[in-house]
């Protein structure tokens, strides 16, 4: 008597161990095929979808750079525009101490026209009274002239008029000036 390795004693016993096992063969070859169609399946999908990523990263790059790029100009506008916004500040201050300074010279003129004359200039203020509104932001913003870039040796040009103006003004308190009076009479005889 033969033993059957597959479990079984005999011909037909033999016979029904390998119809099992090709039977067994055939759903593996299946399920393998099956498996093997899936694999390709989901390689193709994964390669699709690494080229959709890749192209969306460098899409995404792209724009990332883009807006890096505007950020940067931004940032140099905004650099621009803080150094004209600063030069528009100083040339307000500048104005401002020139409307100052121009005023006391003004009033001061007008006491030692009226000290000198005795008599009262007509308009003239002490340095504590309201001016005329002639210095108002206003008037600036609507004369837009002064606000001219300044060109390189302008601030030393301004500044050696400044001092200029600040000896005449010294020259005219230590009484340099002319009587009106004077000026008055001797233009009187020419007449």
């Amino acid at each position: 008597m033969r033993i059957n390795p597959l479990g079984g004693i005999g011909p037909k016993a033999e016979e029904s161990a390998v119809a099992r096992l090709e039977r067994e063969l055939a759903e593996e070859r299946e399920n393998s095929a099956r498996l093997l169609s899936e694999i390709r399946e989901l390689k193709f999908k994964s390669e699709i979808l690494e080229r959709s990523y890749t192209k969306q990263l460098q899409d995404a790059r792209q724009r990332a750079e883009s807006a890096e790029k505007a950020l940067n100009d931004q940032r140099t506008r905004n650099a621009e525009l803080d150094g004209l916004r600063n030069d528009a500040i100083e040339l307000l201050s500048d104005t401002k101490a020139e409307i100052d300074r121009l005023t006391k010279e003004r009033n001061q003129l007008h006491r030692q026209l009226t000290s000198k004359s005795g008599y009262q200039v007509e308009g003239a203020e002490d340095e504590a009274g309201d001016n005329d509104g002639g210095g108002t932001i206003n008037t600036l913003l609507n004369d837009a002239g002064w606000l001219k870039r300044k060109r390189p040796g302008e601030d030393a040009k301004a500044k050696a008029e400044a001092e200029a103006a600040k000896r005449a003004a010294e020259e005219a308190e230590a009484g340099n000036m002319l009587d009106p009076d004077t000026y008055i009479k001797a233009k009187g005889k020419h007449d």
